[in-house]
């Protein structure tokens, strides 16, 4: 639970991160990730500078390369330089596992990078497994970022760049994804898969030309 803190130049290098128990995206849920399990901030909070390489990261639900549950209850967080390396391995045995996070509800990150290889039962994603609205918005900003890797949901939701965006009724548009570069191996067991991401709204688009794919 950070407020007002800064992490900066970190790097996690040859290890296994691995939970076991439930795993829970209520306000202090908790989940698994290379650097932070779960990330709640409800003041200014600045993380930069952050590598991952050669790491097995494994857990029950919502597991990220970086953060496994991340957040936000103001404006005052943001992420830049972030590196999770094509040896990296994200897994998730039930929903929700991503390159970078496993659960957010908001985010402003810039100039990273992931190329783990990512695999959950449902809601896997090379960047995000599960993006959720908060007050009923889409509040995510993500500006520069690649993913390059292989992304598996053995029973359904698997994407590129988000594995499920619980969108309900609102778009996603390039507002919120600036320069988003993806090559991705995207295989699911179920029907929804997408290079780009799942979106509950059938009429939302994938961009108009900032996402590369």
């Amino acid at each position: 639970n950070a407020g007002n803190k800064i992490i900066s130049d970190l790097q996690v290098i040859g290890c296994t991160v691995k939970t076991t128990g439930a795993s829970s995206v209520a306000v202090g849920g908790t989940g698994t990730g290379g650097v932070l399990s779960t990330c709640i901030a409800t003041n200014t909070i600045r993380l930069q500078g952050i590598v991952v390489r050669n790491c097995q990261i494994e857990g029950p639900g919502y597991v990220g390369g970086f953060i496994g549950v991340s957040q936000r209850s103001n404006t005052g967080a943001a992420m830049s330089r972030i590196y999770v390396a094509e040896d990296v391995t994200v897994t998730s045995e039930n929903q929700a596992a991503g390159g970078l996070f496993g659960y957010a509800d908001r985010l402003d990150l810039k100039d990273s990078a992931s190329g783990a290889a990512v695999s959950a039962g449902s809601e896997a994603g090379g960047l995000i497994g599960h993006l959720e609205l908060l007050e009923n918005e889409i509040v995510a900003n993500l500006k520069n970022v690649y993913y390059k890797g292989s992304v598996y949901a053995s029973q359904d939701y698997a994407g590129g760049v988000i594995g499920k965006l619980n969108s309900g009724s609102v778009r996603l548009t390039d507002s919120h994804m600036q320069n988003i570069l993806v090559a991705a191996d995207v295989r699911t067991g179920g029907e929804n898969i997408s290079l780009w991401v799942n979106n509950t709204v059938s009429t939302s688009s994938a961009g108009t030309g900032l996402i590369y794919i």
